[in-house]
Order: structure tokens, then sequence, then C-alpha cells
């Protein structure tokens, strides 16, 4: 299994996925895992992370999901 290691521009966070597609996990500027995916829907989330065509685009969309996340009351 190989695994690949990116950058997401602006955030200072790295995602790993496998080439496998069995996981994917965004790490954050300390090397701490703060989401992981596994299966088709990591194959997911990492096809929507590199969909972006421009930095400032893919920004607005986390943006958005992390509004959505904080904003979730449990």
């Amino acid at each position: 299994m190989t695994t690949k290691f990116f950058v997401i521009p602006h955030y200072e966070i790295d995602f790993r996925y496998s080439s496998q597609g069995s996981d994917l996990e965004i790490i954050n500027d300390e090397g701490d895992v703060i989401a992981s995916f596994v299966g088709e829907r990591a194959l997911k989330v990492f096809t929507l992370l590199m969909s972006f065509p421009t930095v400032s685009e893919r920004d607005i969309y986390i943006d958005a999901r992390i509004a959505e996340l904080t904003n979730t009351s449990f």
C-alpha cells in the first residue's frame, strides 16, 4: 500500500491518502489527526478536496463546513 501526503494551502493541514482508497486522514500542523475517513467515504472526500479549481474556492467550502460543525449543538 502506498501512502501519499498532500498539503491544503492556507489551512496548514495535511492529508494522507492510501493508494487503495481505504483510508484518508486529515492532519493539523502539529501532526494530530483531526479527521479520518474509511472506504468509499475516503475516496469521495479525497476527490472533493482535489476537485476545486482554486484554493479560494476550496477555502470557501472548508469555511462553510467548519461553520456548520461549530454551529451544531449536540
